[in-house]
């Protein structure tokens, strides 16, 4: 019988034993290609593209016999590693200041690699960058940046640190593009550097870019002022990068005064009440009127707007500025304040009247409210129209004008004087009629009381003292000359025959050789003993005087610790108590003078009426005593010269 047949098992190992195989297989047939090393790094993408330039050499990453014919892995035997040489490249040392590296850059160089970058690109846009990133590059240093406004550098720096032909290069680049390009160009670096110039490095290729754009287009500035302006008010956080633009913006008015106030009132004015910023605003200000002054700039003007935000910094206390920047604004407001009137202040403080009346309340400070009421009292000696303005703001501002009716009062004698008599007459007198219309309260009553007055010292007569007594001294060197030219001597003249004919000449010739006489001996023993007894005091009495001053000042020492709580109270309560008194003494002196005006009257009224019908008794007495007068005094005079 035969065995039976054998089957064999097809298992599924040795399938996938075939396929491990055959791949392997082909792979080993497969053609090498070599993989290249990674492309070289360039600063720039037109570098990778330049077809120009020599293609740098391919190192293999893979050895010519690699075991196995697997390319790209790496052999496990150690003996068999590809020995790999690597060339350090030696960097240059960093630059430490400007200067340095201005020294390093030529001015064929910065040519040529503008012609380079203008070959490849054709958009001017991408030409501007290049050349700026080139400047950035070459001009790049080791230190930052820590003061945005290069305070304690050279005017203009950083574009003064450049040479004349570098500048020159620069504007001869700039001038072969547009100008609407460069003003796009000019915008793209501002938002750059707003966005930067805190974190990266110093940037100087940047800063001197925008720089020289500022100063020779100021135009620019100008155009972007508002938006710089809502930039700094928003990142006030970020401090470096705000003081960079406030510093941009200055340098559009280094040219033209006139545009350097205009920056200065758009951008730094707003800014002044910020901590960060005030300095440099301040500065910049006294900087721009020190340069009027020697340039000798026709006024300059500002606005109503512009100038009060000033007046309030200068006079309001407790601001945010430092007191050292506070003093500064004071010294370059009376400045300001010319600017702020005009070259006619004649038509244009009627605009300013309505804002300094509604400024004034009982809550000024005194330094304050004295340069509101001078402002006012200007206006109104100046520009006539600020009369009717007040008429119309008066019943809405009611307080305010009995301030400043009552401060017209206290000063009749002063600044008041300078306002035209007749128009301030019409005015308290329409105010008067006015009072009658209003409901009683005390500030109406006080107005009425202050308008009472005005109108009162308008009307009364004062007797002019100082006209009179001008007119008598001029009119006593008038007849002295007369005299005189008509005597054709002072000696022959009629003065000196009066005098010596009553013998007034002989008595003051002998009372002034007695003085002469005894003057002399006086002045000679006080030459002769004042040295002796002087020196004599300060031998026996120097001591006791060291000694006194040492106690003295000991002394006050002593007092000052002891009474401090004092002064800090009086310190307190004295500007309560000066204020007290400034508001009553007013009153209390017009009230004086009220009665003495009303006696005067009083009196100047009888005596008058007394005095015409006394008066023809008075002169018929006069003539019929006369002669036995001059009778008499020609008596007197024959027993003197006989005597």
């Amino acid at each position: 019988m035969a065995s039976p047949a054998k089957w064999d098992v097809v298992s599924h190992g040795k399938k996938k034993k075939d396929k491990k195989a055959s791949k392997k297989a082909f792979i080993e047939n497969a053609t090498v290609v070599d993989t290249s090393a990674p492309l070289e790094t360039t600063r720039t993408i037109y570098q990778a593209l330049d077809k120009n330039k020599a293609p740098s050499p391919v190192i293999s990453t893979t050895s010519a016999t690699a075991p196995n014919g697997i390319h790209g892995k790496k052999p496990t035997q150690t003996g068999d590693k590809p020995t790999k040489s690597k060339k350090k490249e030696k960097k240059p040392a960093p630059v430490n200041s400007l200067e340095d590296a201005v020294k390093t850059l030529d001015c064929n160089e910065m040519k040529k690699q503008f012609n380079d970058i203008k070959t490849r690109c054709q958009a001017p846009s991408l030409s501007l960058g290049e050349f700026v990133n080139f400047l950035n590059v070459k001009l790049s240093v080791a230190t930052k940046i820590t003061d945005p406004f290069f305070s304690d550098k050279p005017e203009a720096y950083p574009l003064s640190a450049l040479t004349k032909n570098q500048v020159e290069v620069l504007r001869t680049t700039f001038k072969e593009f547009e100008e609407s390009m460069l003003e796009k160009f000019f915008i793209y670096c501002m938002t750059e550097m707003k966005n930067d110039s805190g974190k990266a490095g110093p940037n100087y290729g940047y800063r001197i870019t925008i720089q020289f754009l500022a100063r020779n287009y100021p135009e620019f500035v100008t155009k972007t002022t508002k938006s710089n302006l809502e930039f700094i008010k928003k990142k006030q956080g970020m401090q470096q990068q705000c003081q960079f633009v406030m510093w941009v913006c200055s340098q559009a008015g280094n040219d033209d005064v006139h545009m350097a106030f205009k920056v200065w009132s758009d951008l730094m004015l707003p800014l002044i009440g910020y901590k960060a910023f005030s300095q440099f605003s301040i500065n910049y200000l006294a900087d721009v009127i020190e340069r009027m002054k020697k340039q000798k700039v026709a006024r300059l003007n500002l606005t109503p707007s512009e100038f009060f935000p000033i007046l309030d910094f200068v006079f309001t206390p407790n601001t945010s500025l430092p007191q050292t920047l506070q003093q500064k604004l004071e010294g370059l407001y009376p400045k300001l304040k010319e600017m702020a009137f005009g070259h006619h202040p004649q038509e244009t403080l009627r605009h300013y009247f309505p804002s300094l009346l509604t400024r004034v309340t009982g809550h000024n400070s005194p330094k304050y409210k004295a340069e509101l009421l001078s402002c006012l009292v200007r206006c109104l000696s100046t520009d006539r129209q600020c009369l009717s303005v007040w008429r119309q703001l008066y019943v809405s501002h009611l307080q305010q004008s009995g301030i400043l009716l009552t401060h017209l009062l206290v000063q009749w004698e002063g600044q008041t004087k300078s306002i035209p008599r007749q128009w301030l007459h019409e005015t308290v007198q329409a105010f008067s009629i006015t009072n009658e219309d209003l409901a009683s309260d005390n500030k109406v009553e006080e107005c009425k009381k202050t308008c009472q007055e005005l109108l009162l010292k308008m009307t009364s007569f004062e007797f002019p003292w100082k006209i009179a007594l001008l007119i008598l001294f001029i009119s006593a060197g008038i007849l002295l000359f007369v005299d005189v030219n008509s005597s054709g001597s002072f000696a022959g003249s009629r003065l000196v025959a009066f005098g010596q004919k009553s013998g007034l000449t002989a008595v003051l010739t002998q009372a002034w050789n007695k003085l002469a006489f005894y003057s002399s001996i006086a002045s000679k023993w006080l030459l002769d003993n004042v040295p002796k007894y002087y020196a004599q005091f300060c031998n026996f009495c120097a001591p006791y005087l060291r000694l006194l001053l040492q106690y003295l000042a000991f002394s006050w020492n002593y007092f000052l610790d002891i009474t401090q709580p004092i002064q800090q109270w009086l310190k307190q309560n004295i500007p309560i108590a000066i204020a007290w008194v400034e508001v009553k003494t007013p009153i209390f002196l017009e009230a004086v003078l009220m009665y003495l005006t009303v006696a005067y009257n009083f009196i100047a009224y009888y005596v008058g009426i007394i005095w015409a019908v006394v008066g023809p008794y008075f002169v018929a007495v006069s003539n019929f005593v006369e002669p036995y007068v001059n009778q008499a005094y020609e008596g007197v005079i024959g027993f003197v010269r006989s005597s």
